[in-house]
């Protein structure tokens, strides 16, 4: 735990370089509450717990909701595109920052400029090599299922068992390659090495450091969620302003604690002199 210690502390002693990540993220809160609408969102839901039978006046409430939906598809579209933009330009900053940190022992406002140059295309290269590798990784994964599936239908036992931990699985694949998709843009600015070496050597260090890092991730996932779901899902949400705020603050809190924990796994399996939770650095010349 005081790889999750570190990171809360390395936040808020410099949770002015969060700022960059909480504007990206805003963006993102903001189109998803103005492209999706959460009060008619939650009348949906709240007709579709109920164990009665939906009227005919509610079914039609349902229909509209996702024919609305869908002729808006093409607007998500747009409006994803330009989060994947905004998103593309922020990272690079946020990881290059961190190291400096980590690195240096501080780090000022204008490095932040600093660091979209020097790692922006690195960054975009490096998400074209992350592509290549999650396809890699689904085709390994259906082959893997088809083979699996025609074991399943052996037995009733054997399907249960089988789906249960297939399940489980899905579950750690997914944390896996959240965690490989970070640390290895980490190995990469961290070593200044090439981007797959970086997805290489992130695979190997997360190997060694597995089962704490699922804990860390599906803990701050799952306490994400809760928060999240408490104000969207309540009168609050109506308020869009207030809901898109909280939304951005918590995948901020997120994305960088998620991103820092990651920096101190790799500089520990790395032996790069992590630092004890007194001794992280603040920010400072701002």
């Amino acid at each position: 735990m005081r790889f999750l210690e570190n990171s809360f502390k390395f936040f808020f002693q410099n949770i002015v370089f969060a700022i960059p990540l909480f504007i990206a993220c805003l963006i993102q809160s903001i189109i998803n509450m103005t492209s999706m609408n959460y009060s008619k969102l939650q009348d949906i839901l709240t007709i579709l717990r109920s164990s009665r039978q939906p009227t005919a006046a509610e079914m039609q409430q349902i229909q509209e909701f996702l024919m609305v939906f869908s002729q808006d598809s093409g607007n998500f579209g747009k409006l994803y595109l330009v989060i994947t933009i905004v998103f593309l330009l922020v990272l690079p900053i946020t990881f290059g920052i961190i190291n400096r940190i980590y690195s240096n022992g501080r780090a000022s406002l204008e490095d932040i400029f600093i660091e979209l140059k020097n790692n922006i295309l690195k960054f975009i290269l490096y998400c074209i090599a992350l592509l290549l590798f999650i396809a890699v990784t689904i085709i390994v994964t259906v082959v893997v299922l088809l083979i699996v599936s025609l074991i399943a239908n052996t037995s009733q036992a054997a399907y249960i068992l089988i789906s249960f931990l297939l399940v489980i699985a899905f579950i750690l694949l997914i944390v896996f390659l959240i965690n490989v998709s970070i640390m290895g843009y980490v190995v990469v600015v961290t070593e200044e090495t090439g981007v797959f070496t970086g997805i290489s050597e992130a695979m190997s260090t997360i190997r060694s450091y597995f089962w704490p890092m699922v804990g860390v991730t599906m803990l701050l996932g799952a306490c994400v969620s809760i928060l999240s779901s408490a104000v969207v899902f309540t009168p609050i949400g109506k308020i869009s302003g207030i809901a898109a705020v909280f939304s951005a603050v918590l995948l901020t809190l997120y994305w960088f604690l998620l991103i820092v924990f990651n920096f101190e796994v790799y500089r520990y399996v790395a032996d790069k002199n992590v630092k004890t939770v007194d001794q992280i650095p603040n920010a400072s010349d701002l």
